[in-house]
């Protein structure tokens, strides 16, 4: 899963599920550990990014902040 994570460091975030709910994001917002920290605590539970030219995918944040722990980086900053 850490490969998986690696791949969308970085990615353009296009929208957020809250609530049962797709909501895009406003403004370019770059996924990193600190961000998907922040959407977490605003009860965000997966983001839509850009992938590539011509393609989204879509992230569990839970998933990606363990693969970020796995990494080395903690949540304790």
């Amino acid at each position: 899963m850490a490969g998986a994570s690696r791949k969308v460091d970085g990615a353009r975030v296009l929208a957020e599920y809250v609530g049962m709910t797709w909501r895009p994001v406003g403004d370019r917002v770059r996924l990193s550990h600190d961000v998907a920290l922040a959407m977490r605590a605003r009860g965000v539970t997966m983001v839509r990014v850009r992938a590539g030219w011509n393609s989204e995918r879509e992230v569990s944040l839970r998933r990606y902040l363990d693969a970020a722990i796995v990494r080395g980086r903690s949540e304790v900053r």
